[in-house]
């Protein structure tokens, strides 16, 4: 089962992909200034956008698999945190409240599918909450998937940008994104490899299917 959902994980970023950043290997071949040159706004924009779609899903998937395994007092401070949040106006604050929490509820699902009593807990939640787990899942090893594919093209594109004064111009309001994947990801991706391997031996388990395709975690369902 797990061979067959990162089987298809892989076809989906594949096909989006290839008409998404299918230049991109193109502008980075020959020397550094004419990759520069080539790179387009699409790639860029595609490598952005990617990456924060995989952000969203990762951080509706984490609270759903929080919510759903995690001890009370972690459910408490995630609800209460929340709705903090919620209230506040947009910001610069806000948005690093945002973060702090989505770190600490990452850490929290992590925890929860790890942990001795999690298959036993799935076991008793009703079908309807095995069913969000089941795609929260899913959704965390597509994320994976993702971050890993953007943190390679970022790699390429953060070089081929900064190698050309011109392109630099042209990227200045996209290239500090670009940095951030590429300095944010990698400890993420270790978070994320421990969070996979706990929620796949869960799933066997606890007797979860998993789905072979995305599903969409809504957390407003849950009050997030």
């Amino acid at each position: 089962m797990l061979k067959r959902v990162l089987i298809t994980s892989a076809l989906l970023i594949g096909t989006a992909n290839a008409g998404m950043l299918g230049g991109l290997g193109s502008a980075l071949s020959g020397s550094a200034s004419a990759a520069a040159a080539a790179v387009s706004a699409n790639d860029v924009s595609g490598v952005i956008s990617m990456f924060q779609s995989a952000e969203k899903s990762l951080n509706d998937s984490a609270k759903v698999i929080a919510m759903a395994l995690g001890d009370k007092k972690d459910i408490d401070f995630i609800e209460t945190e929340q709705k903090t949040i919620n209230s506040m106006p947009d910001g610069a604050e806000k948005d690093a409240r945002t973060k702090k929490l989505n770190e600490s509820t990452l850490a929290t699902a992590d925890k929860a599918s790890s942990s001795k009593d999690a298959a036993e807990k799935a076991k008793k939640l009703s079908s309807e909450q095995k069913k969000k787990v089941s795609a929260a899942t899913f959704n965390v090893l597509l994320a994976a998937f993702k971050d890993k594919v953007a943190l390679e093209q970022s790699k390429n594109l953060v070089s081929a940008i900064s190698s050309n004064p011109s392109a630099a111009m042209q990227f200045v309001g996209d290239l500090p994104k670009l940095k951030d994947i590429v300095t944010s990801v990698p400890n993420q991706l270790t978070t994320l490899g421990s969070l996979g391997s706990g929620l796949t031996t869960l799933a066997k388990n606890a007797d979860i299917s998993l789905p072979t395709t995305p599903i969409d975690v809504n957390t407003k369902q849950m009050g997030l």
